[in-house]
């Protein structure tokens, strides 16, 4: 897996990350779209297949993002109280997951 950035933002137990690069769908430059995860006392929440759980926001604009992720899972999320974003380069080798507890383990 090749090192990569992302801009992250934390309100616990939720974390707001996105890829500070963008990338090209259909031929046109497109921005990266936030992504919430929920952590849990022990992790964080997976999918059925061994993956951290996505909530996809469709923007790449930050308070729009919180409000498309109030409006469809979250509805008692506040707008307010998340960390200013710091930048995280994933180390060679490292999953997405590995990335996400070592984010968790910076902030608890």
């Amino acid at each position: 897996m090749a090192i990569q950035k992302y801009n992250v933002r934390v309100k616990y137990p939720y974390i707001a990350i996105v890829n500070s690069k963008s990338y090209s769908w259909r031929g046109n430059k497109r921005p990266s779209e936030w992504v919430i995860h929920k952590f849990t006392r022990n992790g964080i929440i997976l999918d059925k297949w061994g993956n951290a759980k996505n909530y996809f926001t469709i923007t790449s604009d930050f308070k729009k993002a919180i409000s498309n992720v109030r409006k469809w899972y979250f509805p008692n999320l506040k707008a307010t109280g998340w960390t200013e974003k710091k930048q995280y380069k994933t180390i060679k080798g490292e999953s997405e997951i590995d990335l996400l507890l070592r984010i968790k383990s910076e902030y608890i």
